[in-house]
């Protein structure tokens, strides 16, 4: 079992105040997302002390003069060579001064304030170590994006938003359930996990946690950190009075094979991790994983 990696820490600098927030985009060639989102950073900090830090993995994509032009005050960072987003979010986060971080994608955009209710829902509830906003599909907020669920566990194999019974029976309980499409989403409540698209978490438990666990490449890195900071017995919330908007995709577009492969190593790792290797279940669950990753991959090369 791989444990999470230790965060890169930059040497101290005891002159550089403390600020509010900490803001950590990964960019994977996703230039022109990641121009929408910085466009909607300054009204979505406002009343905070903020740093951002955007850190282009390796694509050669030239983030410098957008995040210039948008947040002439952030940080950018340049890999020759690209990561795994979790060991590339954890590198943007090093030497990070913010008493809160928050994850965000390049491919959101956010509303007026979200960030700022994010951080004072962490200052007015210091039991809570994870708190995540209301998530939309689409500017105009026609479809809600189910951006706090339930753990995954081995029944979710079988009812997960994608899978065949969800399909043929859309309404069967189990999804209902995992997905938590019976709670209308008003209103701040504990959730088990919320989306990693944009997720606010103390910078202390980040730090204690030591960052994200580089073990998943990409997915299920927000599942896990979750689950982690419950049981270090942190509260993880959902706070609708944040809006964004998530354009689901970004770079996986262009890579639908490989972004199948990387959630599917994460999807494996999660189960390895998080469920009792004696268990029989276990085995024909990460079988499953792989053989739906095979089929999945038979089908795309027939598709070419």
């Amino acid at each position: 079992m791989t444990g999470p990696t230790s965060l890169l820490h930059a040497p101290a600098e005891t002159a550089r105040p403390v600020v509010d927030l900490t803001a950590g985009i990964v960019n994977y060639r996703s230039l022109g997302l990641l121009e929408q989102c910085l466009a909607t950073w300054a009204t979505a900090t406002e009343g905070l002390r903020a740093e951002l830090t955007v850190l282009e993995n390796g694509t050669g994509e030239a983030v410098g003069p957008v995040v210039r032009r948008f947040a002439p005050g952030a940080r950018v960072r340049v890999r020759e060579r690209s990561i795994a987003f979790t060991a590339a979010v954890n590198e943007a986060f090093a030497g990070a001064r913010g008493r809160h971080f928050v994850l965000l994608n390049p491919d959101t955009l956010l509303r007026r304030q979200s960030l700022t209710r994010l951080v004072h829902h962490l200052d007015e509830h210091p039991d809570v170590g994870v708190v995540g906003p209301r998530v939309w599909d689409d500017p105009e907020h026609r479809s809600l994006q189910r951006s706090f669920r339930r753990f995954p566990g081995l029944a979710t194999a079988f009812c997960h938003r994608y899978s065949l019974l969800a399909r043929l029976w859309p309404q069967n309980p189990w999804t209902r359930a995992y997905l938590r499409l019976d709670d209308g989403g008003d209103g701040a409540r504990d959730a088990d996990w919320v989306s990693g698209c944009c997720l606010a978490v103390r910078g202390e438990l980040f730090q204690r946690l030591g960052g994200l666990d580089t073990g998943y490449p990409m997915f299920c890195e927000d599942v896990d950190l979750c689950r982690r900071a419950r049981g270090l017995g942190y509260r993880v919330v959902y706070e609708p009075a944040a809006e964004i908007v998530h354009l689901v995709g970004g770079s996986r577009r262009r890579a639908p094979l490989r972004s199948e492969w990387l959630r599917h190593r994460s999807i494996g790792h999660y189960v390895w991790k998080f469920h009792r290797h004696g268990n029989p279940w276990t085995w024909l669950l990460l079988a499953g994983v792989w053989t739906r990753f095979l089929l999945r991959a038979l089908l795309a090369g027939r598709t070419r």
